[in-house]
């Protein structure tokens, strides 16, 4: 009787624990019948629910769990395929990767909890790709053996070296990713070996660590290789490795490959390298990259590319040599890289180029050469671009562009002229542009638009965004351009008056990304293009032509007659000042102390009264007249002698004697200033 009373009391305590832990685990989801998918997110849950048997998909991310135990999902969970874990307290997933209640299980993600180790052994057999990003792993020694494991990602731990081998047979045969990146790792070894099984290619993002040396090996004989190869900012010195598809050391700091071996697999060949941002100042072509075809070396420290810089690199096709401080580009530099076809120049201090740079660049199809110090283009620079599609000038000095410019490059799809300073773009003969349909020529100081609308057939998209265009006609919109279906024209002063009526119309049709709105007239300034109606657009544009004119015109003629006044008062100030100097001259010479003095005597009836001479005296009285007052009356005596040295002509005051005198007598000037004769 005691031992059944004790066995009812236990069956009833675990009765009791069941139902406890039922309760406990049993909470409310959003389930979907369609897909099978239970959210059971954000609910504060510390135990999994048992409750959605039959679930494909479970999101238990932003609960309280932190401990998994070992029959949480055995033989509940038999149809899960995928379980999120993230944003919980987990520290150990022994338990749930030996579950053997997970069969189906092939994606499961535990990112952003504080995991700090891996075990070894791995019931999931089905599982494929598993996610531990943002946890607390410090060390990769090992990786769980899910035999069908795909993908590893451990993101944004603390892991500070990997040294993982695995060189046993079927040792993680179908592994392909390993992502490792925004970690503390300073060594990286890595070796597996699949010598009888073919094993898929292999990515490893080992970035943003630091790293310095790299050992790695993935050997396989059934053609599998190294795919993808990142290890952008670290410290590398030393890389020892299988020859990969694409390789990416950017940010690392070199200057040159010297620390760099490859093991050449038969038939592989690197097919991409990204040095970007690093401190190369030529580009030497090492063996291991004879067969590239992209070569990424934007933000380096090339400052010319002569006839040897790219030497060998023959099978490129896309180069990018943007942000470093390219001055020059010798006339042969391009002229081994015949396959090219995307070439980026963007962003050095190229002023100009040679011609015929590009000649054989026949199969380019896009250049860049945007933000760049270029004032001028001539057509001799595009000779050889018989294939390009996409032009791209934007930000350099640009003031006048002629399509005559283009005469090489008749497949021109796209145009890109934009933070210039274009006043002029010429597009009257767009013949030649048979095949346009893109221009952004934004950010400039186009004032005309005529030279640009109206001439393109196959244009559709035209950004004239932030320039000086007041008038769109309404003609320029139709007619040769019914393909267009895109006109940018915000920020520029557009003057709302009737001229625009047809523009309103078309952008009612054809809205813009960005809204147009009038600078004036006054009454309709501010206002978007598009919002105005019909009567707001009142004006006679002639009317306004003439007013100006009427304005303009007697103000420059006015301005001319004043101009004219001035100029003839001046020449006469100058005359008469002329004038006067002259006079004072002559009179101060007069008054001096070497004034003229002259001595008379009386005579009889001169012989030459006519010229003021007489011949005989009548008695031998001298005579000095006394002069009369000045009277400033003048008289002008040519002259050659040196003692007169106011020019060719002297100017004297008479002197009128005063001595009375009759009809009868003359008087014969006998001595001046002490000579004998004047």
């Amino acid at each position: 009787m005691d031992m059944f009373a004790m066995a009812r009391v236990l069956f009833l305590v675990g009765v009791l624990i069941g139902t406890c832990q039922s309760s406990t685990c049993h909470a409310q989801c959003d389930y979907d019948h369609v897909t099978a998918r239970a959210d059971c997110s954000s609910r504060n849950l510390n135990c999994i629910p048992v409750n959605y048997p039959d679930s494909l998909v479970m999101d238990l991310s932003h609960n309280a769990m932190s401990v998994l135990e070992p029959n949480d999902f055995n033989g509940t969970f038999t149809r899960l395929v995928e379980l999120y874990l993230d944003y919980n307290d987990i520290s150990d997933v022994t338990s749930l990767l030996q579950s053997t209640g997970l069969g189906s299980l092939k994606k499961l993600s535990v990112e952003h909890n504080i995991v700090y180790d891996l075990p070894y052994s791995c019931s999931l057999t089905s599982l494929e790709e598993m996610s531990l990003d943002y946890n607390s792993l410090h060390y990769l020694l090992m990786i769980p053996f899910c035999n069908n494991l795909k993908k590893l990602s451990a993101d944004s731990n603390e892991i500070l070296r990997v040294d993982f081998h695995a060189f046993f047979l079927d040792s993680f045969p179908f592994l392909s990713f390993i992502s490792l990146r925004f970690n503390e790792i300073r060594n990286f070894r890595w070796g597996t070996d699949h010598p009888y099984k073919s094993s898929p290619n292999v990515t490893f993002l080992l970035d943003h660590n630091e790293i310095t040396h790299v050992v790695l090996f993935v050997r396989n004989y059934f053609g599998s290789y190294l795919d993808r190869l990142s290890l952008s900012h670290n410290r590398l010195q030393h890389v020892y490795a299988e020859l990969p598809s694409k390789f990416e050391i950017a940010s690392n700091g070199l200057r040159e490959f010297s620390g760099f071996r490859f093991f050449l697999p038969p038939e592989i060949l690197m097919e991409e390298l990204d040095m970007s941002n690093n401190s190369f100042d030529s580009l030497i072509q090492p063996e291991w990259a004879e067969g590239l075809h992209i070569l990424n070396a934007d933000y380096n420290k090339l400052a010319n590319l002569s006839s040897t810089t790219l030497q060998g690199f023959i099978n490129l096709t896309e180069l990018h040599l943007a942000n470093n401080r390219l001055l020059f580009i010798s006339s042969t530099a391009l002229s081994q890289l015949t396959k090219l076809r995307s070439l980026y120049l963007d962003g050095n201090a190229l002023t100009s180029l040679l011609g015929a740079i590009f000649l054989n660049q026949a199969d380019l199809v896009e250049l860049s050469i945007t933000n760049n110090q270029l004032s001028e283009l001539y057509p001799d620079y595009f000779l050889g671009l018989d294939s390009l599609e996409r032009l791209y000038l934007a930000g350099n000095r640009l003031v006048y562009v002629h399509s005559e410019m283009f005469r090489q490059m008749p497949f021109l799809t796209t145009m890109d002229f934009s933070k210039n300073k274009l006043k002029v773009f010429d597009l009257t003969n767009c013949s030649l542009l048979g095949n346009l349909q893109n221009i952004m020529l934004a950010h400039n100081s186009i004032h005309d638009i005529s030279y640009i609308l109206g001439h393109c057939v196959n244009l559709e998209v035209l950004d004239l965004s932030f320039n000086q265009i007041q008038v769109v006609p309404g003609d320029s919109l139709t007619g040769r351009n019914r393909a267009l279906y895109r006109l940018e024209l915000e920020g520029n002063p557009l003057q709302c008056d009737c001229r625009l009526t047809g523009l309103r119309d078309w952008l009612r049709n054809n809205p813009p990304s960005g809204l147009p709105r009038c600078q004036g007239p006054p009454q309709n300034s501010g206002a978007v293009v598009s919002d105005l109606d019909v009567h707001d657009f009142i004006c006679d544009p002639p009317k306004a032509s003439l007013s100006l004119a009427a304005t303009v015109l007697p103000t420059m003629f006015i301005t001319l007659i004043i101009t004219l006044a001035v100029v003839a008062l001046v020449i006469c100030l100058r005359r008469r000042y002329r004038k006067k100097d002259h006079s004072t001259s002559a009179a101060e010479g007069v008054r001096g102390a070497s004034r003229l003095t002259v001595g008379f005597r009386k005579t009889g009836v001169p012989t030459r009264s006519d010229e003021g001479y007489v011949d005989q005296a009548v008695d031998g009285d001298y005579m000095t007249p006394t002069p009369k007052e000045d009277t400033g009356e003048e008289y002008e005596v040519p002259t050659k002698t040196a003692r007169h040295p106011y020019g060719r002509h002297q100017r004297h005051l008479k002197v009128i004697p005063s001595v009375e005198m009759d009809d009868a007598h003359f008087y014969e000037p006998v001595n001046c200033g002490g000579e004998t004769r004047c």
